[in-house]
C-alpha cells in the first residue's frame, strides 16, 4: 500500500453520515514486515448520549492506488457507538474488505487476516 492512512466517520442506522470524516493523513508511525503501527487520535465530536441507536464508528484503512494514483479503500472496520456497552479498553477489530457496509450481512474478510488493535477512552 502506498501512504496508508485512515479515515473515520460516524454513521446512522440508515447509513447516512452523522459525524463528518476524520482524516489521518501522514499518522504512519512505524512499518514492518506484517504490521503498521499509526499515532493517532480520533474525538466524536457529537456526544454518545445524543447519537441515536444503531450509530456505528467506521475506519478505513485508505492507500493510494500505484496504478490509477486514486485514493481507495484497503480495508474498513467499524463499531457499534452503543453507550450502555463502550468502556475504555484496549480492543481488537477484524478488518473487512471493500465495499464498506457495516449494516451488511455478509462481511468479506481479508485473505490472510487482518486486525487493528485500538485503545478506546470513553468520557462523558
Amino acid at each position: 500500500m502506498e501512504t496508508p492512512h485512515f479515515n473515520l466517520y460516524v454513521l446512522d442506522v440508515k447509513g447516512a453520515v452523522v459525524e463528518a470524516a476524520q482524516h489521518t493523513p501522514k499518522s504512519l508511525i512505524q512499518a514492518g514486515g506484517n504490521y503498521w503501527w499509526f499515532g493517532n487520535t480520533w474525538n466524536i465530536q457529537t456526544p454518545l448520549e445524543h447519537l441515536k441507536d444503531g450509530c456505528v464508528a467506521v475506519m478505513e484503512l485508505r492507500h493510494r492506488n500505484l496504478v490509477t494514483d486514486e485514493i481507495e479503500v484497503g480495508c474498513w472496520t467499524f463499531f457499534r457507538l452503543d453507550l450502555s456497552k463502550i468502556t475504555s479498553a484496549p480492543v481488537t477489530f477484524e478488518m473487512y474488505a471493500a465495499p464498506v457496509d457495516p449494516f451488511s450481512k455478509i462481511l468479506a474478510r481479508i485473505p490472510g487476516d487482518s486486525f487493528l488493535q485500538a485503545e478506546i477512552n470513553v468520557s462523558l
